[in-house]
C-alpha cells in the first residue's frame, strides 16, 4: 500500500510538471484535484486540454463489525429454542447475544441490526453453520450437559465469517430447550 501511495505521488509530480509546461500553450479553466488518503493534490492551477487522466482512490474505510447484546426477542422465537449469552451476568439479565429456532434459524445483532441467518449445516451436537447472505455464523459446541428430559445447557464459541474471514469469536454460554 505504502508502494502504492509513493508512485501515486510520484505519478502527480511528474504530471504537475508537465501541466506547468502545457499550461503556457492550451489550458482550459478548470481545476483538477485528486486525493490520496486525505492530502489533496492540485495539476496545475488550469487542465490542460491534451490527454489527461483522472485517477480517483477508490478504497473504502475498513467496515467496523460489532455484535450487540439484545433483550427483545424477535416473534418468531419461539417452541424448542436455543438462548445463547456472553457470559452468566448476561444470561440473568436476559441479554441475549444470539437465540436459534429449532436449529433452524438463528438471530444476532450486528451494530444495532436484528440479523436473520438460516441452516446451511451441521454435525449434531458439534457445530452448526448459518448464512445470511452477507454473513457466515458458525457455532460449535465445547461442553452439552443435560438438564432434563427435553433441556440442556452449553457452552461454545460463536464466529462470525464475511467472505472466508472470521470478524469475530466469542465465547457463549446458553441453554436449550422446547
Amino acid at each position: 500500500m505504502k508502494l502504492i501511495i509513493l508512485l501515486m505521488t510520484t505519478l502527480f509530480v511528474i504530471v504537475d510538471k508537465h501541466n506547468n509546461l502545457i499550461n503556457s500553450k492550451t489550458t482550459s479553466p478548470t481545476l483538477q484535484e485528486s486525493s490520496i488518503n486525505g492530502a489533496s493534490y492540485s495539476l496545475g492551477k488550469e487542465r490542460p486540454l491534451n490527454n489527461s487522466i483522472s485517477i480517483q482512490n477508490k478504497i473504502r474505510p475498513q467496515e467496523s463489525i460489532k455484535l450487540n447484546t439484545f433483550t427483545e426477542l424477535p416473534k418468531d422465537v419461539e417452541g424448542c429454542v436455543c438462548y445463547f449469552y456472553l457470559s452468566k451476568v448476561d444470561e440473568t439479565r436476559r441479554k441475549y447475544i444470539m437465540t436459534e429456532i429449532f436449529a433452524q434459524i438463528a438471530y444476532i445483532s450486528i451494530n444495532g441490526k436484528m440479523q436473520k441467518f438460516n441452516l446451511v449445516n451441521f454435525k449434531d451436537n458439534l457445530f452448526y453453520n448459518y448464512s445470511n447472505g452477507d454473513y457466515t455464523l458458525r457455532v460449535e459446541f465445547k461442553n452439552k450437559i443435560k438438564t432434563d428430559s427435553e433441556n440442556f445447557s452449553i457452552k461454545g464459541v460463536m464466529m462470525l465469517f464475511k467472505a472466508q474471514k472470521m470478524l469475530i469469536k466469542k465465547n457463549i454460554i446458553g441453554e436449550c430447550g422446547c
